[in-house]
């Protein structure tokens, strides 16, 4: 912690130097446990998106199944398990039949 000066009335206040904790952060947001940690929080939110929106609009797994062309079991999976390992191309014809905002939906 460092003091500096109020250029206003000429008192010291302490603050804090960042620039050492930004470059922690940086190389800890480049690990791959990280990156699999945020992915995970990532899909995890689209996926309690998807199914708030489909209960909302009163679609059951099998009727989102059908606008999508595939199977319950797949959407049953997908809301369960977080389907970590299902196609990007699925969950984009998923946000599409919803009619879902994709960008929104990641806080882009």
């Amino acid at each position: 912690m460092k003091n500096r000066k109020n250029k206003e009335n000429g008192t010291k206040k302490a603050y804090i130097d960042m620039t050492a904790h930004k470059t922690l952060f940086d190389d800890v947001r480049e690990t791959p446990e990280f990156k699999k940690g945020y992915e995970k929080e990532m899909i995890s939110e689209l996926i309690d998106e998807i199914k708030s929106a489909r209960i909302k609009k009163h679609i059951t797994q099998q009727g989102l199944a059908s606008l999508i062309g595939t199977r319950q079991q797949v959407i049953a999976r997908l809301e369960k398990e977080g389907a970590q390992d299902m196609k990007l191309s699925t969950y984009l014809n998923i946000v599409n039949a919803l009619g879902l905002d994709l960008k929104k939906m990641m806080h882009c």
